[in-house]
């Protein structure tokens, strides 16, 4: 077996698990986890009747990506912990070569595969990253543990950057191995509708916003103010209705930000602008 740990962060996602990663948890169900963020009636029952062996840490409240990958990380025991998008393709032998290479390299804590195409370079040399992929994360836990995993501020978007960036702080590189590649299947992950498209571009302004100050770089391209009246005009120009979403909700996680909101409502657990809060204005459609 690999002294390996595999995380996966669930909403709604049994389906996507099932048609992307069924051969890996098939092959290694002893050593993973998926932590299911609350998900929709069924969706758990799902995954238990098509893998009776997996673990699954349920939660009573979507609690976020990071939240929820750290209840799973302060568990493992393993030399290595990979947390992996379920839509994510990888098998087996892919994750024993991840792991040979990572361990070529003691001085990192942080490691990644090539998650794209235009990443991906047959080169045995790895290549030393500001940040990598949140999609696809191979973690040496012995240099994890001490940064304290994900920071639980964050309800979405950006929590991956800023723990490479607390990684590379603490003398750590965060290294990207190009010569593997695994594909993502980005959008797949969760289902989709004008209040959760809201909710997670409203995390993302909201989110990056914290990112930045968080590490003293909200001035020049990154100051608040010009990311807020950006996004305001972008929002008043596009002319598909996705993108006026998407925009108009940048925006507005971007001016809470700036109001001194946090990601979560006052009871720590309920993330701002979810579908079905007053503030998101495509609640309940």
């Amino acid at each position: 077996m690999l002294d390996l740990t595999i995380i996966i962060v669930s909403y709604n996602s049994a389906a996507v698990i099932i048609d992307c990663l069924s051969g890996l948890i098939e092959a290694l169900p002893h050593q993973i986890r998926v932590v299911d963020n609350a998900s929709r009636p069924g969706d758990v029952e799902l995954l238990e009747k098509r893998f009776p062996q997996l673990e699954i840490m349920r939660l009573d409240h979507n609690l976020g990506y990071g939240r929820a990958a750290n209840v799973a990380l302060n568990a493992v025991q393993s030399r290595y912990a990979l947390l992996i998008n379920p839509d994510i393709l990888v098998d087996a032998p892919r994750l024993a070569e991840l792991l040979q290479q990572a361990a070529s390299y003691p001085e990192a804590a942080i490691f990644g595969p090539a998650t794209s195409r235009k990443h991906r370079q047959i080169v045995e040399s790895a290549e030393e990253k500001e940040a990598i992929s949140g999609s696809c994360m191979l973690f040496d836990m012995e240099k994890l543990r001490p940064l304290g995993g994900f920071d639980e501020n964050i309800f979405l978007f950006s929590e991956e950057v800023d723990l490479c960036w607390r990684a590379r702080e603490a003398g750590h590189k965060v290294l990207l191995l190009p010569r593997i590649y695994v594909e993502h299947l980005a959008g797949r992950s969760s289902g989709s509708s004008d209040a959760v498209e809201y909710m997670k571009n409203w995390h993302f302004g909201w989110s990056r916003s914290y990112f930045y100050r968080k590490h003293s770089r909200d001035r020049g391209k990154h100051a608040l103010r010009r990311r807020f009246w950006l996004y305001s005009w972008k929002a008043l120009i596009a002319r598909r209705h996705y993108d006026k979403v998407k925009f108009r909700a940048i925006r507005d996680g971007i001016r809470a930000f700036q109001a001194g909101e946090a990601a979560f409502l006052a009871d720590g657990r309920t993330p701002q602008a979810s579908p079905d809060s007053p503030e998101n204005p495509y609640a309940g459609s």
